[in-house]
């Protein structure tokens, strides 16, 4: 049967931008394996089960769970330990070695070399692309929210010498990004700041794989307008800068899909194993890439099916085999989390399981399939249309895409179906499985229909959109090689591709340093500025047993301020002005700051009462608002009554 065979990245018979890169010659029957390797690795999963495990259980209730939290950040679950992690290593080496092609040699490479100023200009967007992702990074966003805290406080955890699999506080976060914060801690401190720096830099990651994604799809010049774009795309500023989890969709995704269509449309065995590798790596960063593996099985399948229908048995063995494989790998670098998962099933499946069946997981809401299909409409209105709502992780209703990207995507879109319908081609069949499986996690959002589209758990979609949207710039500069008899057509093709691009840089810094900086910070607790009065009472000598915060409703989070004070285990939180006063009055009478919701007439009114010689300054937000009230107690002053009533 006639097979196309075209080396990747130039035109074939059907036209740019889907080419099907060149297949080695493998055998279809199962690989013959080093069966000493595989034993071993199986052998080292199941040490590294029983090594991960812990048969202390969490409670059934999510809310207790939560509740034990305050005590400690490991209520239950199992860590890794120096015996478990070696041979956690040993069974993915031992795996991998088992099943690798040792003689695959350049198979599926294209075998030409770039000409320079291609080579160039990918190193110039990655530049480029470092330079956005950190510019004004101490700056924008400038506020930490709650769940920093949260994050932080688990680092800290690793720091103090705990190695958990999986922090079922805050409703169960996977460990990865703990652990990558606690490695930068020696060098920037743990700080808001470092946290910002890891995802920036994991963003970064994200770059040089979408490249590689769409390059494999779409050829060179598609690699580098996707590049381009996915540079210039406040979507991936905002999941990379904020400090959080949310870079990891994008960059596994990128990486996963990168690979997966060099299995698919190549067919090396070792392709399918480096997939099956960083599938694995990914399940334990992100609650969204659960559903990665559900991306590989569509692609899988769609390729099955095209070679069914083409009667290509031996090609159907052969991706059936591999797949096996893949996941085989991805189950060795997954054996942790199985553990924990079959010891603590509600603490690790709650997160994902109270999208869809309510936080009380009473079940889904009636009215299951129209609710389903609402959310699949609202997920796809998110590019030009209307997007999320919540203020931390993007514009309010402001469509993730700018109007240029926007109209590139859409344009992108009928470039896709062309493809399809009149150039019979398979490749755009499965970037419509990657783009609807990266919605797929907010789309389930059905106990919740409010939170869907989510900026956030929409990331593995963002290296699949790049794609689409440069596919529109690769088609025209493709044609204009092709049928304008100019020389410089390409190189005109080239200029309208930047001067696009520069308008959406344009239109997105302004949407990112700009409306969203401001909006970020007017809508955040704005703990920093009560962390800053409380360090300048620190530097003129005062002592931090003598400082006091007292609670409010709807306030400033003291964890956050207590980490931007400098000390991230000091509880500076109090139950009330008298117990404030009761603690103060045991301890030396030096200087003393209590700092008081301006909303809190009663605690206010009690401490003018008590120190009458005491200082007090209304302070204001960034806005002008009050914001928080300080009341400095002189050194030597002591309360004159103290009790309820006085």
């Amino acid at each position: 049967m006639h097979r196309e065979r075209t080396p990747a990245g130039t035109p074939n018979a059907r036209g740019l931008p889907f080419q099907r890169p060149v297949r080695p010659s493998e055998s279809s029957r199962w690989p013959q394996s080093s069966l000493p390797y595989a034993l071993a690795a199986v052998a080292l999963a199941a040490i590294t089960f029983v090594a991960t495990g812990d048969s202390r259980t969490l409670p059934l209730d999510p809310l207790t769970i939560l509740a034990r939290c305050e005590e400690t950040r490991l209520p239950g679950g199992g860590q890794f330990t120096i015996a478990g992690l070696l041979a956690w290593a040993g069974s993915i080496a031992f795996g991998m070695l088992a099943f690798w092609e040792r003689d695959a040699g350049t198979a599926g490479r294209s075998g030409r070399h770039r000409a320079g100023w291609h080579q160039v200009s990918v190193l110039a967007a990655l530049v480029a692309g470092g330079c956005l992702l950190f510019w004004r990074l101490d700056r924008v966003p400038l506020e930490m929210t709650s769940d920093h805290a949260e994050k932080l406080l688990d680092a800290q955890f690793i720091l103090d010498g705990h190695w958990p699999v999986f922090f079922p506080c805050n409703t169960g976060r996977e460990a990865f990004q703990f652990y990558w914060i606690a490695a930068l801690a020696p060098f920037t401190g743990l700080t808001y700041l470092t946290m910002k720096v890891g995802t920036a830099l994991l963003g970064w990651l994200a770059l040089p794989f979408t490249y590689l994604f769409a390059r494999t799809l779409g050829g060179p010049v598609h690699g580098l307008l996707a590049l381009g774009v996915l540079v210039t795309m406040r979507w991936h500023w905002q999941v990379s800068r904020v400090g959080l989890r949310f870079p990891f969709p994008p960059l596994f995704a990128a990486a996963i899909f990168y690979l997966l269509m060099r299995a698919v449309l190549h067919r090396r065995r070792n392709d399918f194993l480096l997939c099956g590798l960083a599938l694995g790596v990914a399940q334990h960063t992100y609650t969204s890439l659960r559903l990665a593996p559900a991306t590989v099985l569509a692609c899988v399948g769609i390729a099955l099916v095209r070679d069914l229908f083409r009667r290509d048995q031996a090609e159907a063995r052969r991706i059936v085999i591999n797949t096996v494989l893949l996941f085989f790998v991805t189950g060795l670098v997954s054996v942790p989390l199985a553990r924990y998962a079959f010891d603590q099933p509600v603490a690790f499946f709650y997160r994902g399981a109270s999208r869809i069946a309510s936080d009380a997981l009473t079940g889904p809401p009636p009215n299951l399939e129209l609710t389903f299909l609402n959310n699949v409409k609202n997920a796809f209105l998110m590019f030009n249309v209307r997007g999320d709502t919540v203020w931390v992780n993007t514009i309010p209703e402001q469509p993730i895409l700018d109007p240029v990207t926007g109209a590139l995507f859409l344009a992108g879109a009928v470039c896709l179906v062309y493809a399809v319908l009149r150039r019979r081609r398979s490749e755009p069949l499965y970037v419509a499985a990657m783009l609807f499986c990266g919605l797929v996690p907010s789309i389930l959002s059905l106990a919740y229909p409010g939170e869907n589209p989510s900026t956030v758990r929409t990331g593995m979609a963002i290296p699949v959109v790049a794609y689409i949207s440069a596919a529109p710039l690769a088609e025209g500069w493709a044609l204009l090689r092709r049928y304008v008899p100019w020389r410089g057509a390409g190189a005109a093709g080239a200029v309208v591709a930047l001067t696009l691009l520069g308008a959406m840089l344009s239109i997105n810094y302004r949407q990112y340093f700009e409306t969203y900086a401001d909006q970020h910070t007017r809508n955040s607790q704005q703990s920093s500025l009560v962390a800053g009065e409380i360090r300048e009472f620190l530097a003129a000598g005062g002592r931090k047993e003598n400082v006091f915060l007292l609670p409010g409703s709807h306030w400033v989070d003291w964890r956050l301020v207590a980490i931007q004070a400098g000390d991230i285990k000091w509880r500076l939180i109090v139950q009330d002005v008298e117990a404030a006063v009761q603690r103060e009055s045991r301890s030396e009478q030096g200087q003393r700051l209590f700092v008081v919701h301006p909303g809190d007439a009663y605690s206010l009114q009690t401490l003018e009462r008590w120190f009458p010689a005491a200082r007090r300054v209304t302070h204001k937000r960034i806005e002008g608002d009050e914001w928080f009230v300080t009341v400095t107690v002189p050194a030597g002053a002591a309360a004159r009554r103290i009790g309820a009533g006085a």
